[in-house]
């Protein structure tokens, strides 16, 4: 699937308004051989051993009928019948109703501005809503092209708007007494579904932006200090908290696409290489990677 079509920026004040006009494109996994390849590794050994977990458990109804004689096992019979017919229809009836989000979902996702208006505003109620498709579109789709745009749309959100979009999906999955980390589990289908590698790189992405893990809490608390900024306006220095605060690859490459979108380019790259990366090798690639994502993707 290419991911070549720019996406339409957040534009309220209170999701950065000054960014107007700003696009990101190409956002196929970092290329690199020597900076990604053990990030690629952990990938493909996660879906080998993955465990499908399931939001809905299959219920199963024992009706029971009377074994009297006459009026009694006829009766048993008849509210056997009607108890099986009853809950057909009840499934039937929640089937269309599923089915009807999911498509109400995939809508909002693939149009232009559909769930990011729901963002504009500062009403909580409509962030849960466009959480909630996102989570619609990222679980029940058979179309892995459209749980990559969910995984993309989770991941940019919270890029955007740390604070608002994260904060929205966690009290989503509160009020539905899910935790993050299985829910992003129930993504995966695996020996059923044949996943390519850009999608296991971006549902890695977007499963940890719904992570409750306190090991990666300190991450998230630091992306509080970009709510409001402008794009490509910080100075380096402000990206130090984030980095000393990335536990993992996944959580330096969340860091990468911080540092890609809100730096201002100016700036000694060594101070990064030399001061957070061992051993000394990792300067040329980790740079590399770092212009790359810069110059394709040209974000915003």
């Amino acid at each position: 699937m290419s991911l070549a079509t720019p996406h339409e920026e957040m534009t309220d004040s209170n999701c950065d308004a000054s960014n107007d006009g700003a696009t990101h494109s190409n956002d196929d996994p970092p290329e690199d051989p020597q900076f990604t390849s053990s990030f690629l590794d952990k990938l493909r050994r996660d879906d080998a051993s993955a465990i499908s977990y399931s939001y809905y458990s299959t219920v199963s109804t024992n009706y029971t009928m009377s074994n009297l004689p006459g009026t009694g096992r006829n009766l048993g019979n008849f509210y056997s019948w009607a108890g099986a017919a009853l809950e057909r229809r009840l499934g039937q009836l929640a089937e269309r109703a599923d089915a009807k989000k999911r498509e109400e979902a995939v809508s909002a996702l693939q149009s232009k501005r559909g769930l990011y208006r729901m963002f504009w505003g500062d009403d909580p109620r409509e962030h849960g809503k466009a959480c909630k498709m996102l989570l619609i579109c990222a679980n029940r789709s058979d179309n892995i092209g459209v749980q990559i745009d969910a995984f993309r749309e989770i991941v940019w959100g919270v890029i955007k708007c740390p604070t608002k979009v994260r904060s929205a999906l966690m009290r989503v999955l509160e009020r539905q007494k899910e935790v993050g980390e299985t829910v992003a589990s129930s993504w995966k289908r695996p020996g059923v579904v044949d996943y390519t590698l850009e999608w296991l790189y971006w549902h890695d992405m977007a499963s940890r932006c719904l992570s409750t893990s306190s090991d990666h809490k300190a991450l998230f608390d630091a992306t509080a200090q970009f709510d409001g900024a402008k794009f490509q306006s910080l100075d380096f220095s402000r990206f130090e908290e984030l980095l000393l605060s990335s536990s993992d690859t996944t959580d330096l490459i969340i860091a990468l696409r911080f540092i890609t979108s809100y730096w201002d380019g100016d700036g000694p790259l060594f101070f990064l290489f030399t001061s957070y990366f061992d051993p000394p090798n990792h300067f040329h690639h980790f740079g590399k990677s770092c212009r790359r994502l810069r110059e394709n993707e040209r974000l915003w």
